[in-house]
């Protein structure tokens, strides 16, 4: 097992929630790009778009989680 397979099961241990297969179609030029990056940072393909899609969510959630405490510290006001 290579280390980017040990950091998946890492990921998916720490958080006990299966692992869910998912398609998607991607332009040429972009799927060589996340390949020549998966290859820079020594991780599969697989590895990469599951970093970026979690950092992705995350920055998601904590801009709502933001724009939420300020409607309610709007509403107390």
């Amino acid at each position: 097992m290579n280390q980017s397979h040990s950091k998946l099961l890492k990921i998916k241990n720490e958080k006990q929630d299966p692992l869910v297969r998912m398609n998607i179609g991607l332009p040429k030029s972009l799927h060589k790009d996340i390949k020549r990056r998966a290859l820079d940072e020594d991780i599969t393909v697989n590895a990469l778009a599951l970093k970026a899609l979690k950092e992705y969510i995350d920055k998601w959630l904590y801009y709502l989680n933001f724009r939420l405490n300020i409607i309610f510290l709007d509403k107390i006001r």
